[in-house]
């Protein structure tokens, strides 16, 4: 699989899976419904054919105790780390990042 052929696959699932799992939280604890996740950056090795990827999270109300904890980071890194790494056997390492997505990233996270 070519490196733009992975960030074609890995940007689908997060439109399509992830914003579905995060949306199903709505009023539980923690509340990820609002939390916005896009594709930063993606690099392969092409030793080891393993991707990196760090994530862009924008975290919603209520996610953590701003929208920039470092702790709500970690944690929804971490959750969405596992899905990336269950469904992409060639994904090596997932950080997630608190930023602020620009406009074309929110209004493609909330196209339905």
């Amino acid at each position: 699989m070519s490196h733009e052929e992975r960030v074609e696959a890995v940007q689908k699932f997060l439109l399509n899976d992830v914003r579905k799992v995060l949306r199903m939280t709505a009023g539980k604890q923690p509340d990820l419904s609002r939390v916005i996740v896009w594709l930063k950056e993606c690099s392969t090795d092409n030793k080891t054919e393993k991707t990196s990827l760090r994530l862009g999270l924008a975290l919603g109300n209520g996610t953590g105790c701003s929208p920039f904890c470092g702790c709500a980071v970690n944690r929804v890194g971490e959750f969405i780390e596992g899905m990336l790494k269950e469904k992409f056997s060639w994904i090596s390492h997932v950080r997630g990042e608190a930023l602020i997505p620009s406009q074309s990233v929110i209004d493609r996270w909330n196209q339905d």
